[in-house]
This record gives structure tokens, C-alpha cells and sequence, in this order.
């Protein structure tokens, strides 16, 4: 389902555990963002990616 949403251009939010992240980082191929575990995290991300526009939401999260 992660593939076809991802085809269809559709945001995805996975939770990761600490110690697979490493391997997420690798299958993802550059197709990730680490999210602070909270709801301000969240919410800035899907606003950023849901306005689809240049002028980005300042993000308090890490591109990987």
C-alpha cells in the first residue's frame, strides 16, 4: 500500500523505531523526513507537503 500511495503521489506518515531507522534511511532512498514525535511536528509537515507550493512552511524537522 506505502508503494501505490507514493506512485499516486500521496504523503505517507510511518512510524519508525529508533533502531530500524538506519535501514528505513537506505530502503527509502532519500524519500524521507524525520518528524519530532509530537503533533506540532506533524502538523507543520502535512501543511507543508499538502500547499504543494515554493514558499515552504519553516519545518522544525530534519530532511534525511
Amino acid at each position: 500500500m506505502i508503494e501505490r500511495a507514493l506512485d499516486a503521489d500521496i504523503p505517507v506518515v510511518i512510524a519508525m523505531s529508533r533502531r530500524s531507522f538506519a535501514d528505513w534511511i537506505k530502503f527509502a532512498g532519500g524519500m524521507s523526513v524525520k518528524l519530532a514525535c509530537d503533533r506540532r511536528a506533524l502538523d507543520a509537515w502535512w501543511r507543508s507537503v499538502s500547499l504543494r507550493t515554493t514558499a515552504r512552511i519553516a519545518p522544525d524537522h530534519t530532511t534525511v
